[in-house]
């Protein structure tokens, strides 16, 4: 498989994860947890940008198509319940986590050095948004909001 075929696939992956967040951001009453979701939205919206910086001019249209629907897309789903938040917040984890897991080969690969820095840096917000997550997963806040 070739390099910019495998950034393609990456930068779909990241804006699909980024979609994946849209929904949690739009339920959820908590500013803080809704201030950082949306902190790591824009996180993979900008590694969607500058993975797609790395490839061919023939493949500029593709950041383009990952922001497409970022405005409004979801905000007509149905809101996300308190109590299925946890839940939520546990996809995203897993999202995040695949995410870390799909780098590590990638950063194993003869990469162009902007490619590698570029991959090395997104998978540190990663690694920071797993902490997050990690860390409201531990809290459960959403639980003590339902129990007053």
């Amino acid at each position: 498989m070739d390099l910019p075929h495998i950034l393609r696939e990456r930068i779909a992956r990241l804006a699909e994860v980024a979609r994946r967040y849209q929904p949690v951001i739009h339920a959820t009453e908590f500013g803080e947890i809704r201030s950082r979701l949306i902190s790591f939205r824009g996180d993979h919206l900008r590694q969607v940008t500058e993975l797609s910086a790395t490839l061919p001019e023939e493949d500029d249209a593709l950041a383009d198509t990952a922001f497409a629907d970022q405005g409004t897309a979801f905000l007509s789903e149905e809101p996300v319940s308190d109590v299925d938040l946890g839940r939520e917040l546990q996809t995203l984890r897993e999202l995040e986590s695949d995410l870390l897991t799909e780098s590590k080969p990638l950063l194993e690969m003869d990469l162009p050095e902007a490619v590698r820095g570029v991959v090395a840096e997104h998978a540190e917000d990663v690694r920071r948004h797993l902490r997050y997550l990690d860390s409201q997963l531990e809290e459960k806040i959403w639980e003590s909001r339902r129990a007053s």
